[in-house]
This record gives C-alpha cells, structure tokens and sequence, in this order.
C-alpha cells in the first residue's frame, strides 16, 4: 500500500514537471512569436513615437538574437557566458 501511494506521489510530481515544461516551452514559443510579428512590422507610417518604440523594441530583439547566436546555451540556466580555456603544456 505505502508503495502504490509513493509510486502515485512520483507520478504526480512527473507529471507537474512535465505540465510546467510544456507550459515554459508555450510561453517561449508566444515570445518568439511576439518578437517575430515585431520584426515584421514597417514603422514607416507609424507615429513618430510608436515609430520610436517598435524600432527601439526591434534594437533590443536583434540583440537578443545576437547574443544567443554568438554565445549558444550549453545546457546552463544562466545566460552568463563563460568561457572555457584548455591549457596545453607545449604552448608555454
């Protein structure tokens, strides 16, 4: 009995980290869905203002893809970059 109730609470906690995976991986779809249609958007006959907030918001995404393409995550939950240097013996 107490091994079916815990084999049931590991279940559930699967399942709850599966439901939250899905649901960050949703939410970073809608993001890059969100930056996309922004991308698109010809502010030439927008007001000077919203013509100044969509170019500064396309500014800050071409940035962000910069970054991610010039620095790729490896696995870490920072975007930190760190680098790693391998010292050989023979380059002293």
């Amino acid at each position: 009995m107490v091994a079916h109730l815990n084999q049931l609470r590991e279940d559930l906690q699967k399942s709850k980290e599966e439901r939250a995976r899905r649901d960050r991986l949703k939410e970073e779809r809608r993001e890059r869905d969100r930056e996309e249609a922004i991308l698109a958007m010809q502010t030439i006959n927008f007001t000077p203002l919203s013509k100044e907030y969509y170019d500064g918001k396309k500014r800050e995404i071409m940035e962000k893809i910069r970054r991610r393409e010039l620095f790729p995550s490896s696995g870490s939950t920072s975007n930190e970059y760190r680098p790693e240097m391998s010292f050989n013996d023979s380059d002293e």
